[in-house]
């Protein structure tokens, strides 16, 4: 019987501090914002000195950087110093693949306060932005420029990773015309017209965000090969082009929406043209994927979900297209590779 009252005991204390850990990753979020990993890429510092360094109270910063180390991000030494480990290595700006603009907008209020409603999206299958944020996402976004600024950054940053895996596995060098289709500043696209010296892009997206990203295309000197072209993917598509590129797009859909945007992709493409859609696949067995939890998030911010393969493939031949193969990659992506029938 005591053995069995242990093992009871460990595990309310592991189902506690996982509770306790989702309030330590708000801490971490708050150290992503004031730069805390950049600080101490010298070396060990005390919170007193970062303190000084971000302006921040000396007692509650510290405070802060023991929440942070309670969940593995840095490391707390003797002397309430602390210093760098693997885990808070990603919250450096100066590294390629820094995770600091993602983990900020990941635990600002647009992201987090939905949570607060996730019985009603339980519920009612239905997403509830709009009753946790008073407006929908892209609406608060719009509204609150320096949180959107910060999520676009966010998502610019991961998309630069992952475009960089798809152009790695996938070989684009035989594509003379791309169309990226909701492709937000085209990071995608960007690596891919890199990658294929003989192609030029057609960037698609909503006319606001197109004029975010036309500064990002001449900046990188890809002007006089990619177009910007604002409109509306539920309406039409650019025709012609022999590759159609779709990232992180669909699993913001319900089926029908899915439909209409593979259908017009489709009605533009020649016969024989492909589709790329790089999206999250969500795995069917055991043991559980971390996908489930962003599959509830999308259901809960936007009315979408992450898909099964089988799934995926039969959006895609609903619409006209064969998968071909779909192609798995790092950072819980994969690349489903279709053509036109």
């Amino acid at each position: 019987m005591a053995q069995s009252d242990t093992a009871v005991t460990a595990e309310r204390r592991q189902l506690m501090d996982m509770i306790f850990n989702c309030w330590g990753m708000q801490a971490v979020g708050e150290a992503a914002r004031l730069g805390i990993a950049d600080q101490l890429t010298g070396g060990p510092k005390s919170s007193d000195e970062l303190a000084a360094a971000t302006g921040a109270n000396p007692d509650a910063l510290y405070r802060l950087l023991r929440s942070c180390a309670s969940v593995g991000v840095f490391t707390e030494h003797e002397g309430r110093r602390f210093s760098m480990n693997k885990l808070a290595e990603s919250l450096r700006t100066d590294i390629s693949g820094s995770l600091r603009d993602f983990v900020i907008a990941q635990l600002a209020p647009a992201q987090w306060l939905p949570w607060n409603h996730i019985h009603e999206a339980v519920m009612t299958g239905a997403p509830i932005t709009k009753k946790a944020l008073g407006m929908e996402i892209w609406d608060y976004y719009a509204k609150n420029a320096e949180e959107g600024a910060q999520f676009a950054r966010a998502m610019g940053n991961v998309s630069a990773m992952v475009s960089a895996d798809v152009v790695r596995l996938y070989d684009v060098t035989p594509f003379k015309k791309i169309v990226d289709v909701g492709g937000s500043q085209g990071a995608l696209l960007r690596a891919m017209v890199r990658a294929a010296p003989n192609a030029r892009g057609i960037l698609l997206d909503l006319p606001n965000v197109i004029e975010r990203a036309r500064p990002v295309i001449a900046k990188e000197g890809l002007a006089d090969r990619i177009e910007p072209i604002g409109g509306d993917f539920f309406k039409d598509v650019p025709a012609g082009a022999d590759l159609y590129a779709i990232k992180s797009v669909l699993h913001d859909w319900g089926d029908e929406q899915c439909e209409t945007i593979l259908r017009n992709c489709h009605r533009a493409a020649p016969p024989g043209g492909r589709l790329l859609v790089v999206d999250m696949i969500l795995p069917t067995k055991p043991p559980p994927s971390s996908l489930a939890s962003v599959d509830l998030k999308v259901l809960m911010l936007l009315g979408g979900r992450e898909r099964t393969e089988a799934e995926m493939v039969g959006l895609l031949t609903r619409t006209g297209w064969r998968v071909e193969r779909i192609i798995p990659m790092p950072e819980l992506y994969s690349i489903v590779d279709a053509v036109r029938v």
